[in-house]
């Protein structure tokens, strides 16, 4: 059997377990996001940079906390994105309007604005913004992600949602992708937000069959690394 063959035996399996899987997969949570091409527009998926696996081909909301570093509390440097489009130049854009979590829900937000940057460039929840990088061979970016309270006030405990997309010259503008970022929250209540999240914001994979150019699926999560 040549690569192609193998290649998409192994995806056909992989969208079916995750078609039957679906009612009950988790969020990955902790995990990098990876930025690919399918039928000329740009896509989001979930990687393990440990294993340089992709966990989920059509992930598009991904869990990180703020604080894990206690020297800066409001910052982050998770979720980290790869890539395999090499020698393209890749815009990561933040869509203005941060949203944080009721227990119930994600509503506007505007006390605090989350600001990612990389390479001297950002983009925030206020305004907008992004930055571009250059995929290479090994391609493992992790931006700056910070939050902050306006007027000089730290930022209230919370959970906190930030849209973004991927754009490029070469492929079309992905679809939006989330991030749910906690910061001193419990890991029950951000896994809670992940998941309304997953069910509310990203549609139901009825059409998983559509999809089967898409890269394979490994794993299902898991945790940030120690």
């Amino acid at each position: 059997m040549n690569r192609i063959s193998q290649f998409s035996r192994h995806i056909m399996t992989t969208i079916i377990a995750s078609f039957l899987g679906y009612a009950s997969f988790a969020s990955p949570q902790h995990v990098d996001g990876y930025i690919w091409a399918q039928g000329g527009q740009l896509q989001s998926a979930s990687w393990d940079d440990s294993t340089d696996t992709i966990v989920d081909s059509t992930a598009r909301v991904f869990g990180a906390d703020f604080g894990e570093d206690p020297f800066f509390p409001f910052a982050s440097e998770d979720p980290g994105f790869g890539s395999n489009l090499l020698g393209s130049t890749i815009n990561l854009n933040v869509l203005a309007g941060l949203s944080s979590w009721n227990g119930s829900e994600f509503v506007s937000f505007a006390n605090a604005s989350v600001i990612v940057e990389f390479g001297g460039a950002s983009g925030n929840t206020t305004s907008g913004g992004g930055f571009s990088f250059l995929v290479g061979e090994g391609f493992d970016l992790h931006p700056s992600y910070f939050i902050e309270g306006m007027s000089g006030i730290d930022p209230a405990n919370g959970i906190y949602l930030v849209s973004l997309n991927a754009s490029s010259s070469s492929y079309s503008t992905s679809n939006t992708f989330w991030l749910v970022f906690n910061l001193g929250e419990s890991e029950a209540d951000h896994d809670a937000a992940i998941d309304w999240a997953n069910a509310n914001l990203v549609p139901t994979p009825a059409g998983l069959i559509a999809i089967l150019g898409g890269f394979p699926m490994a794993s299902r999560r898991r945790r940030r690394r120690n």
